[in-house]
């Protein structure tokens, strides 16, 4: 993880058997979660299915280019139909290229809004359209609560 130029830093006492850990810690960006890398189905993993278990960085495979992403609360129910539900986290990259299909967040007379991606859709109806954000990945909570 690289530090900024102008943040302070402090030496640390570590014992030396932990700092393959630490360095791996750092390299990953964080805590892995248990992640099996076959199909489960419903109910529990069988016993036999912890050979396959692997360790997922959920941090690492969701956001693999923090300086590029930002994350977008959907503010309403536009997008339902397509299962994106009021309250949902959108993770976008910036500097990503929009490919027809994609959503999109764009900002097109002076608003921001969330949109599929239709080129030339786009020329006709909002020439101006500038596309800022691709969304990859949406996280959407089960227990029907909201995030924040």
């Amino acid at each position: 993880m690289a530090r900024r130029n102008d943040e302070p830093t402090r030496p640390v006492e570590v014992p030396v058997s932990l700092i393959p850990q630490i360095e791996q810690f750092i390299a990953q960006g964080g805590v892995g979660c248990p992640f099996y890398d076959t199909a489960v189905p419903a109910g529990f993993p069988s016993p036999a299915q912890d050979e396959n278990l692997q360790t997922l960085n959920i941090v690492s495979y969701l956001i693999p280019y923090p300086e590029r992403t930002i994350l977008v609360k959907v503010p309403d129910d536009a997008f339902e139909e397509e299962g994106i539900f009021r309250g949902d986290i959108l993770i976008a990259e910036r500097e990503t290229t929009a490919r027809d299909g994609d959503l999109a967040l764009c900002s097109a007379g002076g608003n921001v809004v969330l949109i599929r991606i239709n080129r030339a859709a786009m020329r006709q109806k909002a020439p101006d359209a500038v596309i800022h954000a691709v969304v990859r990945f949406r996280i959407h909570t089960l227990y029907g609560g909201n995030f924040f």
